[in-house]
């Protein structure tokens, strides 16, 4: 297959290089320019700590600022969007030029709305959309460590007579090493996969803290347990059948974040920390305002994606006492 992927961050760098290793002809679309000319001189390395060792895999997947120095678009395969959710809306434009018609469009970012996003530029039969457990993180420009391998479930936006391009998919993605399932109620699965972001990513965003020090706090249970349920009522009056086998949703959640992402800081409090805008209205602020449509009050959401909102204003004064 022909890959681009738009958003060579640690998730996008993590999938093209391991699409790359097994020989598919990869494009990575970022504007981040030193980390575009590391990995067009020197390959992108893998440091794969997965396994408990570290393997370095050095790939030669090629890299580009601008989606228009790709080329001719009828033979692209894939786009894989892993831009930061509020840069959805203007990846896809810039996609747009890369689309032929035998592309197929696949969101695997954190919160929900991206379809949705997707389906104002691109044809619904075109989106795919899914969530993927695996972990990474961009040690330096050209380098991404995998630090999580787990799952990756994808499915169609809207329903499709062809599962051709989806099987297709999958079957390049376990070719690479990445477990990959093909689900019908995807939705299920973003929206269980948001549940889980609800309770820890803004939380340990507000404290900085690593899972495992948020964890021992008596504390952090509860704000965890208060976050969630609004999830779940929210969910349950979407009609969303949520992707968990268990009575106590909250508890299972935080049994995940004390053996499997025990060691993790997560997304939102790495962007936190570096002081760089969060995704927190894709995820707490997605369970706020579908709260508002269907009358849910959602006050513990409310007053954390407030807090992160208000963090994400000041960061010029934490700046300046640093």
């Amino acid at each position: 297959m022909k890959v681009v992927i738009i958003g060579a961050g640690s998730m996008g760098s993590l999938f093209g290089a391991r699409l790359a290793s097994k020989g598919e002809e990869v494009w990575l679309v970022d504007i981040w320019e030193e980390h575009i000319d590391s990995i067009n001189q020197n390959g992108l390395t893998l440091k794969d700590r997965t396994s408990g060792k570290e393997e370095v895999i050095s790939t030669y997947p090629r890299a580009v600022l601008d989606a228009k120095d790709i080329g001719n678009k009828e033979d692209i395969d894939l786009v894989i969007i892993f831009v930061k959710s509020y840069d959805t809306e203007a990846a896809v434009k810039k996609a747009k030029d890369i689309i032929g018609k035998k592309t197929q469009i696949l969101t695997l970012q954190n919160g929900v709305g991206n379809g949705e996003i997707l389906e104002k530029y691109v044809l619904p039969e075109k989106i795919i959309i899914g969530t993927t457990e695996q972990g990474g993180l961009i040690e330096s420009p050209g380098v991404v460590v995998h630090m999580a391998d787990r799952p990756t479930n994808i499915g169609f936006y809207d329903t499709s007579p062809d599962n051709a391009p989806i099987e297709e998919i999958k079957e390049s993605f376990v070719n690479a090493g990445l477990e990959t399932n093909i689900i019908e109620d995807v939705m299920s699965l973003v929206w269980s996969k948001l549940i889980v972001n609800v309770g820890f990513n803004a939380p340990t965003a507000i404290t900085r803290l690593r899972n495992k020090d948020f964890l021992k706090i008596p504390e952090s249970n509860e704000v965890i347990r208060m976050c969630i349920n609004e999830a779940i009522q929210v969910c349950e009056a979407k009609g969303v059948n949520l992707a968990f086998d268990t009575d106590d949703i909250p508890g299972y959640i935080i049994h995940l974040g004390s053996t499997i992402y025990y060691h993790h800081r997560l997304s939102m409090c790495q962007d936190v920390v570096n002081k760089r805008r969060t995704e927190v209205e894709f995820i707490n602020g997605a369970v706020v305002r579908e709260g508002k449509r269907l009358n849910i009050p959602t006050p513990a959401n409310v007053v954390i994606t407030n807090l992160i909102k208000i963090i994400e204003n000041n960061y010029e004064i934490y700046r300046q006492e640093d």
